[in-house]
């Protein structure tokens, strides 16, 4: 019978990530990561924020990034923005898991689905069993209800002609038609001048059907003029915005399971690297537990506090959004607000932001809502 070091449970973003880290500090660990997918695939891209302050991030996986970002509001005015020491980037996933999987003594076993997780053994569907000193628990959310989802479908597109500033991405774009009883925005990375990723994105607390959405989508590309290009990537997400905790027994939970998915934003990227690098910091080999907290929440309680206001003000005035957001970048800086969407502000500006909704009471009044 084999037995690990560590078995991560669970081989997406933050699994691989600590089985990573972990290899970088202890080279002669053995790790088992278990992977529900056949394999891996370019099937998404990861976006974050990169302070240029901040060391230790490998610059070779970055796939594209940008120091220059814009916002246009519902009525198609642009707010541009540039960041002194934040920059905007973006790794594509076969990239991404090519890297993290890429080391000597890391054991990855595909299609394998757990049915149980024990004390020191991980049972799965097939009736296998391994064994571990030290269990992570990294699979995504299960049979869970969130208050507002983050649902949307990308396409890597190439035009005939020049089309897009390769310089400046476009993070939220509100001058489309904006559906009953939710949030929509176009998001548009640009590669090349000619090659852009495109993604329609809805907040919404009820999702729509994955064909409604991908319809959706071709609608849009089609009002801009651009259901000509050549597709060279698709891509489909459904993101669960909650600050609430999966239940995890004997095993540590790490990734969407210990909430590390800003529940305001969507963006987990940054927040997984620097926890789980700082697990492997903590980690000795022989360990059978860690005491996590405050690791196992990597954003602040008021940050926190205020995903939980903001997500009762979404699910209950999804029309508000538009103006919100809008209101929000106008409110700050690009580096300011930069530092927000990555949880680097203070209390200060985020008081800051509230203040500056267009409906303040709103946000007050939902503190009593559920």
């Amino acid at each position: 019978m084999s037995r690990y070091d560590v078995i991560i449970v669970g081989g997406g973003m933050a699994g691989l990530m600590l089985a990573w880290h972990l290899r970088q500090r202890h080279p002669s660990l053995d790790i088992l990561v278990l992977e529900a997918r056949d394999r891996y695939t370019h099937d998404r891209h990861f976006a974050f924020w990169l302070d240029d302050r901040e060391d230790g991030f490998p610059e070779t996986l970055i796939s594209h990034a940008w120091r220059r970002w814009q916002v246009i509001d519902a009525q198609g005015e642009t707010m541009m923005f540039h960041g002194q020491h934040y920059r905007y980037g973006v790794i594509a996933s076969d990239r991404f898991y090519q890297t993290m999987t890429a080391l000597p003594a890391l054991t990855v076993h595909h299609r394998c689905r757990i049915t149980s997780i024990h004390e020191d053994q991980v049972i799965s569907e097939d009736g296998a069993s391994y064994h571990g000193t030290m269990i992570f628990d990294a699979r995504p959310h299960t049979n869970l209800t969130a208050p507002l989802y983050q649902q949307f479908s990308g396409v890597v597109i190439e035009t005939a002609q020049p089309c897009f500033d390769p310089d400046c991405a476009t993070l939220m774009d509100f001058s489309i038609p904006q559906p009953e009883a939710a949030c929509a925005f176009v998001y548009s990375l640009p590669f090349s001048s000619s090659r852009a990723l495109l993604e329609p994105t809805l907040l919404t607390a009820r999702p729509w059907p994955v064909a409604a959405v991908q319809h959706w989508q071709s609608e849009l590309l089609n009002k801009k003029s651009l259901a000509g290009a050549t597709v060279h990537h698709h891509e489909y997400g459904l993101l669960p915005l909650t600050t609430e905790l999966a239940d995890t027994q004997h095993a540590i939970a790490i990734g969407t399971r210990a909430g590390w998915m800003r529940a305001s934003t969507g963006y987990s990227f940054m927040a997984s690297w620097r926890t789980t690098s700082t697990i492997a910091e903590r980690y000795r080999p022989g360990m059978k537990t860690m005491e996590l907290p405050p690791l196992a929440r990597p954003y602040r309680t008021t940050s926190r506090a205020m995903d939980t206001l903001w997500l009762r003000v979404a699910k209950h005035h999804p029309g508000l959004l538009p103006e919100c957001f809008t209101a929000w970048f106008r409110a700050l800086p690009g580096d300011a607000m930069a530092a927000f969407m990555d949880d680097r502000a203070l209390l200060a500006t985020q008081l800051k932001l509230i203040a500056h909704t267009p409906s303040p009471t709103i946000f007050l009044k939902s503190l009593c809502k559920r």
